[in-house]
């Protein structure tokens, strides 16, 4: 069964734990199947010995200290405290089962440019993803420069102290600063290139606030700093400061009043964060959907139930949101029964007095049923195809029982110069009933998904002869001179001669039907580096410029085509885009209403095999 792509949930056994500092473990569980990540990011981490409703939840976001070696084993550290989560993790007994869900985040990757500096900030077992990222860096050879400052309370409660010692010996181009005492100023600011540096900031939400200030004091900038589980507190004169004293004053008929009720009772999920994305409002469909109380929302983000979608989805959206913009997206979110839901989701910036932003407010819209309703359309579509793909194949062998008994009467009995005449009227019908037919087979196959391509040898330019001898009678009867040229006397290619076949039926047999008596057509096939390019220009009547969009999509027609041949369908050019896509290549077209068309087909020299139940007919 494929996995659904959203589903990042993967089964995984506690392995060990192994003391790392007072007080602290480092925890490793092995993954059941693939897993794959980058050094820096972090994963939810879900005991299934506890159960969701104990306070805070049986889940936490947990960075990785690991790193993605192909042995599926991963390590996260653990500080012990007095939460429900960390006694029951304390519990796990080796051959336990747990649920790891990601992985997440992207801003503790490495940046793209290798001369950027790094400066880790860590406090307590916020290291983790430090020495992660220290020894990949270490591992791959990288000269980028990293500065690494860890505090804590004494020798003895710093995590990894001994791994953090062998990082150091192994590079050259790593500097560690240990600390067992609050951070000061003159530490920062003894710090090389911290001006030109990328800062990563990673410990309790105390130390992080702390930090941030002495950063700001010495000239770091915000946009210099990056943030991945604590972000630094914005509550001081902020929304949520705001709204905490409209929330809890005496209900009245003032206008904080209405704007609590409003929000509260809205039948929309509703939020409102601080400019870092902490949760400082939540309504009761928010609660009432994520199955999150505000208790549990309160002070942590929105990744408490998304995080999800994709690294680029979130890096747009912050790109909107920073600059002022209003976001809109679908989002799938998780809520904490573990059950996945669709939302269109709306975010709004919120201007203070002086027009900086203050907060965010955001609406979901759960549009679950409506992706049910569309899923259960597209089975039903499927139905259908399924229901041609039958229906033609039965239709299939009765007209080659007609054309079989057509040859017979043509061959062996004696008829009248009428009744011949009325048996090719029935052998031309029965042939277009045949085309259309496999018009419908193709169709129904491609959308089934079970086309196969079987790449085979063979000279493109000696096939594209044959097929155009083939068609000459049809450009004689309207006297169209057709002109063919090659840039080689063979052009040698491994592809699907059926769907190639189909392609080149489909483009010449519309230039022939579409372009008038006396006109000219002209193809031509060009070997290129790792393609060949063919081209088929005709002197027709050309497509409409407002509806050249639509063509090579499932019954597209132009409308001056329908003039001239009222019974096409409009499935031959779907046909030959699907084709070309599937043998990696692609079709486009340049057209002048009156004056013409110009097909380009683009296909591989090499064409890769697919497997499936049939061929294109």
């Amino acid at each position: 069964m494929q996995r659904d792509p959203y589903d990042r949930r993967h089964l995984a056994i506690f392995k060990e734990k192994k003391e790392v500092g007072k007080d602290t473990y480092e925890f490793f569980f092995q993954m059941e199947d693939a897993f794959s990540y980058q050094p820096g990011q972090y994963v939810w981490l879900e005991l299934l010995n506890a159960d969701p409703a104990v306070p805070g939840g049986n889940r936490r976001a947990m960075s990785l200290a690991s790193l993605p070696d192909g042995s599926g084993l991963l390590s996260m550290i653990f500080r012990i405290g007095k939460t429900a989560f960390k006694r029951l993790a304390l519990e796990l007994e080796p051959g336990a089962e747990v649920m790891i869900e990601g992985p997440f985040g992207s801003s503790f990757l490495f940046p793209d440019d290798e001369a950027t500096p790094l400066v880790l900030i860590a406090g307590g077992v916020g290291v983790a993803p430090f020495i992660a990222l220290m020894r990949a860096a270490i591992d791959s050879g990288s000269s980028r420069k990293i500065t690494i400052i860890c505090s804590d309370d004494s020798p003895e409660r710093m995590p990894c102290h001994n791994d953090l010692r062998d990082v150091i010996k192994r590079s050259a181009t790593i500097t560690s600063h240990v600390f067992y005492r609050k951070l000061e100023k003159g530490d920062l600011g003894a710090v090389e290139d911290l001006s030109k540096a990328l800062v990563y900031v990673a410990g309790p939400s105390g130390m992080v606030d702390y930090t941030v200030d002495l950063l700001r004091s010495i000239g770091v900038k915000d946009d210099q700093m990056r943030f991945e589980a604590n972000y630094p507190s914005a509550r001081h004169g902020s929304i949520g400061e705001l709204i905490d004293a409209a929330y809890h004053r005496n209900p009245e008929w003032s206008p904080e009043y209405i704007f609590r009720a409003a929000l509260e009772d809205s039948s929309n999920h509703s939020i409102i964060t601080d400019t870092n994305g902490y949760i400082v409002f939540a309504n009761r469909a928010a609660r009432q959907i994520t199955g999150y109380s505000f208790e549990e929302m309160k002070d942590r983000t929105p990744r408490l139930w998304g995080g999800l979608m994709s690294k680029e989805f979130y890096q747009d959206m912050w790109k909107k949101l920073a600059a002022g913009q209003i976001f809109h997206g679908e989002i799938v979110n998780r809520r904490k029964s573990g059950e996945p839901y669709y939302t269109l989701a709306h975010i709004s910036p919120i201007f203070g007095p002086e027009g900086t932003v203050v907060g965010f407010i955001g609406t979901e819209e759960d549009v679950t049923m409506q992706k049910m309703a569309e899923r259960e359309l597209e089975e039903a579509s499927r139905m259908e195809s399924e229901f041609i793909s039958i229906a033609s194949h039965q239709l299939r062998t009765p007209m080659t029982a007609i054309k079989w008994v057509i040859e017979r009467f043509t061959k062996k009995e004696q008829m009248s110069p009428k009744g011949k005449e009325y048996l090719n009227d029935i052998h031309t019908s029965v042939n277009s009933l045949t085309a259309l037919v496999d018009l419908l087979l193709n169709v129904s196959r491609i959308e089934g998904g079970e086309v196969s391509i079987s790449p085979q040898a063979m000279d493109v330019v000696g096939f594209l002869r044959s097929y155009f001898t083939e068609c000459a009678p049809l450009c004689e009867k309207k006297n169209i001179k057709f002109t063919f040229t090659a840039s080689d006397e063979t052009i040698q290619a491994v592809t699907d001669t059926t769907a190639l076949r189909n392609i080149i039926q489909s483009i010449l047999s519309n230039a022939i039907e579409y372009t008038p008596q006396d006109g000219s057509i002209t193809a031509s096939i060009k070997k290129e580096k790792d393609t060949f390019l063919l081209t088929v220009q005709d002197t027709g009547i050309g497509i409409p410029p407002e509806e050249q969009g639509g063509i090579g999509q499932k019954f597209s027609r132009a409308s001056n085509a329908k003039l001239i041949k009222a019974d096409g369908t409009g499935l031959g050019v779907f046909i030959a885009y699907q084709a070309a896509n599937l043998l990696g290549g692609r079709i486009w077209f340049e057209s002048e209403l009156g004056k013409g068309t110009t097909f380009f087909v683009r296909l591989p020299l090499r064409s890769e095999g697919k497997e499936g139940k049939k061929s294109l007919a």
